[in-house]
């Protein structure tokens, strides 16, 4: 039996405008369905008549898949002033279900939508259901517009996505609350927040600035992003049984990076450092890689030791001040003397967060995870997980220590900017070297972290406008490259640039422009956003005298000309095909992986062509960071 239903396999679509069903006895239904034996008896448990005209439903769409046992519903519908939708997942071999129905409807003599949602989950002799429902008036209009979003990228990138829809519509809120989040900063200032009431140093603070609000929306695009774009390879690289724990897992992770981003504690800080740590862990290992498994045990075992360096770094802070709340901390930290406490609490937690960012020469476990995990953890991971380490490195030292503790009365910064020149010059020779196109990537990542971290430890104010900006380029410009990535494994499960890689330019149209629209922003070419950062980097260094940032800049801009060209070299002019692939012939790649692609791309081009929002956003930080009153230069 058990066999019999993993072989099933199968796709139904159907649409009507009319739709009738009668004769159905709902008590009893799941009991007569599963004791009847012939075709007949299953025929006559329900009436159901499509109609050309209008009946009950005026409109009705949707699909069915089955496939290793596992059956996927979507349907849509409309009647009067009501809409809804369901998704369902079946498992055959297991009978049970997870299923969500959304019903939005304006009641008689009413303005305000209602919002109801019912979520069932179960065995399908005795599912679990819940209710939720909300009106929505002035104070919940975000959620409808999330989840009118929702529907709408649903339905640009295709109906077998939308299964995926309680997950798009968590990313999308975080996108639009963020955003909501973003705007009221920008013209109000920071929003603080008291946890239980309790203020510091007794209680938890959540405090957002610029700087968090920037990353929260940063982090929540590539989230979106990243989980639309793996509706199809998650089909490929994910067992059917893994796949409600590997979101599980996904969201863990994305909360917990959005938890580090507002905590204004440090220790508050290292739990969610966990918290997002341990879920990514999951999903480097999950996946038909066999190399998954090992690269996400060294990732844990680096990741450990990171947050173990940051949680003892903590222990000496708080035994030097006795508190864990950021601005005391910074304050208590400017009027004692500097003494053996502060001196390895500065290092442990500067060198553990060093190792969670990837800089070199603690960089080894990312270039594995990035090669072997799932397509679309790449994208996500290579986003998201350096960027808000980097986050951090720049809140202790601006929030926590100060930039005269860090750069002046400790070697420490001296230290730092050693490492991220050799990271940056070093790292992009290896990639230029490398001969697979992930491992390209992944390193590409380590020498622009490493770019970043440099322009931090110049200690100036634009110098720090400039790394805010990159790290914006960067999170966007390399995820989109390893959704490329990924659209071109979909389609042939290879990756080597050297060798697979060849003459797809007609193959994957859409996909090979992208990369090269891409790889111009990564090298730095106008009218890119990779340009704009690279541009305020360079201008930076000068205005510094920081000439050894110029020459590993220069040395890593030529680099990245270079392993960016190879890729196109063999996408458009090699002579050779690709196995069991036409030239002429265009393959078909999800519409889902494809949009996403080229959001990513028109919003890397964009932001180069109208630059004034990513530079004044960026100079903004800066000047609340570098010239904040309390901050002693």
């Amino acid at each position: 039996m058990l066999e019999l239903a993993n072989a099933l396999k199968g796709k139904i679509k159907f649409a009507a405008r009319g739709l009738d069903i009668g004769g159905v006895d709902l008590n009893g239904f799941i009991e007569d369905l599963f004791m009847a034996e012939s075709k007949s008896e299953i025929a006559s448990l329900a009436r159901v008549h499509l109609y050309r005209g209008s009946t009950l439903f005026e409109t009705l769409d949707g699909e069915s898949q089955i496939d290793r046992g596992s059956l996927t519903s979507s349907l849509q519908f409309k009647i009067g002033n009501a809409a809804g939708s369901a998704s369902v997942n079946f498992s055959v071999p297991q009978l049970a279900v997870i299923a969500l129905f959304r019903f939005f409807f304006i009641p008689p003599e009413s303005e305000s939508p209602v919002h109801m949602d019912m979520h069932l989950q179960g065995y399908v002799w005795q599912p679990n259901p819940t209710w939720e429902w909300s009106l929505t008036g002035k104070g919940s209009r975000a959620g409808l517009a999330r989840n009118a979003v929702v529907v709408w990228v649903s339905n640009a990138a295709g109906r077998d996505c939308r299964h995926h829809a309680v997950f798009q519509s968590d990313y999308t809120a975080a996108v639009g609350y963020s955003l909501a989040l973003f705007v009221q900063i920008s013209n109000s200032g920071p929003v603080v927040y008291q946890v239980g009431g309790w203020g510091p140093p007794y209680g938890i603070e959540l405090r957002v600035d610029l700087l968090s609000a920037t990353m929260l929306l940063l982090v929540g695009f590539i989230g979106i992003m990243s989980v639309i774009y793996g509706v199809y390879p998650s089909r490929r690289e994910l067992p059917a049984n893994m796949v409600p724990r590997f979101y599980a897992a996904f969201l863990l992770a994305f909360g917990g990076m959005l938890g580090i981003l507002v905590s204004h504690d440090v220790f508050n800080v290292y739990v969610f450092l966990e918290v997002a740590s341990i879920s990514s862990y999951v999903l480097v290992a999950v996946g038909n890689d066999k190399r998954a498994v090992s690269s996400a045990f060294e990732y844990l075992i680096m990741g450990t030791v990171g947050a173990t360096f940051y949680l003892i770094g903590i222990g000496f802070l708080y035994a030097a001040t006795g508190t864990l709340n950021m601005g005391d901390m910074f304050t208590i930290l400017q009027d004692i003397p500097v003494n053996r406490a502060v001196q390895a609490g500065v290092l442990c937690v500067i060198l553990g967060l060093v190792v969670k960012a990837a800089l070199f020469p603690f960089h080894g476990w990312m270039i594995k995870a990035y090669s072997t995990s799932p397509a679309f953890v790449a994208v996500f991971l290579s986003g998201t997980a350096t960027k808000v380490m980097v986050y951090l490195i720049i809140r202790v030292v601006h929030n926590v220590f100060g930039p005269r503790l860090v750069f002046t009365e400790l070697p420490f910064g001296t230290a730092l900017l050693t490492l991220a020149a050799i990271a940056t010059a070093l790292t992009s020779v290896i990639a230029a070297l490398s001969r697979d196109m992930r491992d390209v990537l992944a390193y590409s990542s380590a020498s622009n972290i490493g770019c970043i971290i440099l322009a931090v430890c110049i200690n100036t104010y634009s110098g720090l406008a400039a790394a805010v900006a990159y790290m914006v380029n960067h999170s966007i410009v390399k995820s989109a490259l390893f959704m490329v990535s990924g659209g071109i494994a979909y389609h042939f499960d290879k990756r080597k640039v050297s060798s697979k890689y060849l003459s797809l330019s007609k193959a994957l149209p859409h996909v090979t422009s992208a990369f090269v629209l891409l790889a111009l922003s990564l090298v730095g070419m106008p009218p890119t956003i990779g340009f704009v950062a690279k541009w305020h980097m360079l201008s930076s260094f000068m205005d510094a005298r920081a000439f050894t940032g110029l020459v590993v800049l220069s040395v890593g801009s030529v680099c990245s000309v270079i392993y960016t060209w190879r890729v196109v070299e063999h996408l458009y002019f090699s002579s050779r095909v690709v196995e069991n692939c036409a030239n002429d012939i265009a393959l078909k790649t999800p519409r889902a992986m494809t949009l996403c692609i080229w959001i990513m791309a028109f919003f890397g081009f964009i932001a180069g062509a109208y630059p004034l929002p990513l530079t004044s956003v960026s100079e903004q930080i800066a000047a609340d960071l570098f010239f904040h009153p309390n901050n002693p230069l």
